[in-house]
């Protein structure tokens, strides 16, 4: 409104209901009316009529520091026709403005290198009752044929308008119009890939409003074609491709009739879609959904799977034992599919899963420890993978093999020791000195002839064993059954009483040891109280020892067993035989002189 006061005019502002007027095109403003380097042209405008004014929006544009407003009664408003409104932010009412007359807005960008061209035309009348304005807040989802509209309530509005095309920049003569709606209002049927373009107006007694900000839904098909092929803990879920859907989302339980709402939800798939992990045995059910822009489809035809087991993979093969020192390894095969590998042992054959002791989730090869040194065990091995076993392979075994082996009468064998506790023998006590492996091979009435027959044997037992603990004599030196042996001292090989003598057997299990690659260790016969047995022979086997360690090369100081019996009473009752201390004491000796 203008009024006149003393040849002044006077320029009144109104605030009344506003009313929205908007083009039905949402680009830039005219070419070639921008400065070079200007912001981009406004876009979003919305002009709402009121009483004697129009209210003027428009989205921020990126980079412009102020805007301007053109505005005229007739269309096609630019700069230099335009009433000018400089230096404005959105929203800006524009006033005084006569009622009943249709005014045209533009709007432009300003920055320091200028101003952009004019934005799209938007018109506004103002009226003194206008409509109310036009629904914020628009939404669309779709879903298969169809579209869901949803918006906010307009002040004023006693109902709501939608129209809709399917091309851009729907205005009320073009649109398809669906009056007398609610929020939310589904808008079907529609056709599946198409997109379609919505806008709303509000509606009161005083008229309709402008139309809302344009939204878009493209409705999708529901997959089809859904299959599930089961697998071991998992199913592979594959469906066809729907045009338009840019994702989808698979949605499972173990109960039938799956829903979005009750399942368990797997977005952003691509068939064809592994869903792990899963229990085998179990059913499953499935359904597909189509996802783009504007929403989800509705649920695919809902199937069904239930997972199974892995087969059992094939049975190892190329399975081999080697023994070790107190322990035995065992290989074999890789076996495609086996994710690990079971070992199964005893001292008995046949080896079966039930009566082998079981070593579990090993690989090729495995160490089977805490094994009977000197016994043969027996070996069968199984793969595995999540859900299985194989059958047993063949069965293969090995003799247990030991660092040191330990060879002699019934002295090295252990015989009256009284202190079972540490083990029988001096052979466990060294075993701990030495932190190694001992075998006892020691047997009862031998004589230094048994240990030159057995020696080929021994080697063969142990055929990874290093050193050899040799001590023999005590039999040889029994004055019964036509003894003792000659000691053959000072004699060597081919001389008149050589072959035969203590000397001569020794020497054969010596050249046997270094043959195979081994050390023999010597020690000296020990004292003995019992008068059965030859001290002076002992004394002659013990100048022996000393010759065969020199002619032989060999490195180790004979333990003198003699001397330690003679002056300790490390005896056993019988005279003969070491007692538990003796053979602590036996043990201790040996550890002072191996290297």
């Amino acid at each position: 409104m203008v009024l006149k006061n003393k040849g002044r005019l006077l320029w009144m502002f109104f605030l009344v209901p506003p009313l929205i007027f908007t083009v039905a095109s949402c680009g830039g403003g005219r070419a070639g009316d921008s400065s070079p380097g200007a912001p981009d042209t406004p876009a979003g405008v919305i002009a709402e009529a009121g009483s004697d004014q129009a209210t003027i929006s428009w989205d921020t544009t990126m980079g412009a520091s102020s805007y301007n407003i053109y505005y005229a009664t007739t269309p096609g408003v630019m700069k230099a026709t335009g009433i000018r409104i400089p230096n404005v932010t959105s929203p800006t009412v524009v006033t005084p403005l006569i009622n009943g007359t249709t005014y045209y807005f533009v709007v432009t960008a300003i920055d320091a290198n200028g101003e952009s061209a004019v934005s799209s035309e938007v018109a506004a009348t103002p009226t003194p009752t206008p409509p109310p304005p036009p629904p914020t807040g628009v939404m669309a989802t779709a879903s298969s044929a169809q579209a869901t509209i949803l918006w906010d309530n307009a002040t004023g509005a006693s109902s709501y308008n939608i129209y809709y095309a399917t091309t851009p920049g729907v205005i009320k003569a073009a649109g398809i119009r669906i009056p007398n709606v609610t929020s939310p209002h589904v808008v079907t049927p529609l056709t599946n890939g198409t997109t379609y373009y919505f806008v709303v107006t509000s509606v009161s007694a005083n008229g309709e409003s402008a139309v809302s900000s344009e939204v878009t839904a493209i409705p999708t098909d529901a997959p089809t074609g859904v299959t599930a092929a089961p697998g071991p803990h998992q199913t592979t879920i594959s469906w066809s491709s729907v045009t338009g859907a840019t994702a989808y989302n698979i949605y499972y339980s173990q109960n039938p009739g799956v829903t979005q709402a009750a399942g368990t939800r797997v977005p952003g798939v691509t068939s064809p879609s592994v869903i792990a992990p899963l229990t085998n045995g179990k059913p499953y059910y499935f359904v597909v959904t189509a996802v783009n822009s504007s929403g989800e489809s509705a649920l695919s035809d809902e199937v069904s799977v239930t997972p199974t087991p892995y087969p059992p993979p094939p049975v190892p093969t190329g399975v081999t034992a080697a023994p070790g020192y107190g322990q035995a390894e065992i290989s074999w095969a890789p076996v495609t599919g086996a994710t690990s590998y079971n070992i199964y042992y005893s001292t008995e054959s046949p080896v079966s899963k039930d009566t082998g002791t079981k070593v579990s989730g090993v690989t090729s090869p495995g160490i089977v420890t805490g094994l009977t040194i000197g016994t043969r065990h027996f070996f069968v091995v199984t793969a595995e993978n999540a859900d299985a076993e194989s059958g047993i392979s063949s069965e293969v075994s090995t003799i247990i093999s030991a660092e040191y082996i330990a060879i002699g009468d019934s002295i090295t064998f252990g015989s009256n020791d009284d202190i079972p506790s540490d083990g029988i023998g001096y052979e466990p006590i060294l075993a701990n000195l030495l932190t190694t492996t001992i075998a006892n091979e020691g047997v009862g009435g031998v004589s230094s002839a048994d240990g030159a027959a057995f020696i080929s044997a021994t080697l063969s037992k142990y055929p990874s064993t290093k050193y050899f603990l040799v001590l023999y004599g005590t039999n040889d030196a029994d004055t019964f059954f036509g003894g003792p042996v000659p000691s053959g001292k000072g004699l060597f090989p081919g001389q008149p009483g050589y072959s035969g003598s203590y000397k001569g057997n020794m020497q054969q299990i010596i050249s046997a040891i270094l043959a195979a690659g081994k050390t023999p260790d010597l020690a000296k016969v020990p004292y003995t109280s019992n008068p059965r047995y030859s001290l002076t022979s002992i004394q002659e086997y013990n100048a022996v020892i000393d010759e065969l360690a020199a002619e032989n090369g060999l490195t180790t100081s004979p333990p003198d067993f003699y001397t330690l019996f003679q002056a300790t009473n490390l005896l056993a009752t019988d005279g003969l035989h070491p007692n538990g201390l003796g053979y602590q004491s036996m043990a201790n000796l040996w550890a002072t002189t191996l290297p």
